[in-house]
């Protein structure tokens, strides 16, 4: 019988600890049963843990041990507690390990109308992450990933002031309606904590998302529909920094029961049509952070 060496727990070379190491990209069939229905997901797993400095590397392979031990049970009731049992897992089998992440992610698709009636299959991009420290609580969040169209509210005055200067007898008009601009499709994505006592559904946060954007981004649509979609932006220009605190106010205000420690990330960027790069913006806060920004007099 071959004694194959434990090459792992041997002296590195250099006395370093290593905060994150693991696998990424584990690819997993779920099925989540929550609100009364099921949920057929193809999960994307990446998984890490910390290592002490007199440790050469980590038992990789356990990582995949904790990955069929928890999803090889049958239907969970979210990703975001599949990454909690994960991350938890992950400290149970690595005893020398203080420290786990999992992040899980994976498309969702919900079925919309358009204002003609058309439905569409929408895609989406959800997620669940989780924290787990050896001694303390778990952390756990939840996400959304979200797509829209914007209109750009600098070259929308821009145009408005050449065109008023152009037609001024049409001026008190013209600064009555909106004005030309160039068109943007929005991505925000929208991470935020949450836990058993603090439940928050996905569908929940697409829908703050989407109201602000004012209409989702359909696959199929009438004449009609293009033009009220188009109308909507206009009507409501945003640069990429509205969209992001507005995303942030709505959501805070959605869950005003949660303690103010709760953390919230929210990312908004705009794929530029007169740019060749894109515009982004993003906030990591607390509840409380921006409660008490909000309380403030400018």
């Amino acid at each position: 019988m071959i004694d194959y060496p434990d090459v792992q727990s041997s002296l590195p070379e250099h006395l370093i600890p290593i905060q994150r190491v693991g696998v990424k990209g584990v690819y997993y069939p779920i099925q989540v049963k929550r609100s009364g229905r099921s949920v057929n997901l193809v999960a994307k797993i990446d998984l890490s843990v910390d290592i002490p400095a007199n440790r050469k590397g980590a038992d990789i392979s356990r990582n995949l041990e904790a990955v069929n031990d928890i999803l090889g049970k049958g239907e969970i009731d979210g990703i975001e507690t599949v990454a909690k049992l994960l991350s938890e897992k992950l400290l149970e089998k690595i005893p020398y390990s203080n420290m786990s992440t999992v992040t899980i992610e994976s498309d969702y698709f919900i079925p919309k109308r358009s204002e003609s009636g058309k439905e569409s299959m929408v895609k989406y991009r959800i997620y669940g992450k989780a924290n787990a420290s050896r001694g303390k609580s778990t952390i756990e969040r939840i996400g959304v990933e979200v797509k829209g169209m914007n209109a750009c509210p600098c070259a929308m005055e821009g145009t408005r002031a050449i065109m008023m200067d152009k037609f001024k007898m049409e001026s008190e008009f013209l600064s009555s309606i909106p004005s030309i601009t160039h068109n943007q499709r929005n991505m925000v994505k929208l991470v935020i904590q949450t836990s058993p006592e603090n439940p928050v559904e996905v569908d929940d946060l697409i829908m703050i998302v989407e109201n602000i954007f004012g209409s989702p981004l359909l696959p199929l649509l009438k004449r009609s529909d293009e033009a009220n979609i188009v109308y909507n932006a206009h009507m409501n220009p945003k640069f990429v920094e509205d969209i992001a605190r507005e995303v942030v106010f709505q959501t805070v205000i959605k869950y005003s029961m949660f303690p103010d420690y709760t953390e919230i990330e929210v990312s908004s960027e705009s794929e530029e049509s007169i740019h060749p790069h894109n515009a982004f913006a993003s906030i990591a806060t607390t509840f409380g952070s921006v409660r008490k920004s909000l309380s403030k007099k400018f």
